[in-house]
């Protein structure tokens, strides 16, 4: 039997050598999905506090 050659796309997988490496890759991921969830719930509470500011604000200046 003769092998194909492999696609160019598979020059772009990592090969790890070890389990802790693909546990540490891993890990990685997870923290930076965390921040991003974080930043984004950071982002949205600021944008209800600008948004009850400015509501807040419109409502005084009706009422004079």
């Amino acid at each position: 039997q003769t092998t194909g050659a492999l696609p160019d796309s598979s020059m772009n997988f990592v090969r790890s050598t070890s389990y802790e490496s693909i546990q540490r890759t891993a890990v990685d991921e997870e923290r930076h999905r965390q921040a991003k969830l974080r930043n984004r719930a950071c982002n949205d509470s600021f944008r209800q506090a600008v948004d009850k500011s400015y509501s807040q604000n419109n409502h005084g200046k009706n009422d004079k």
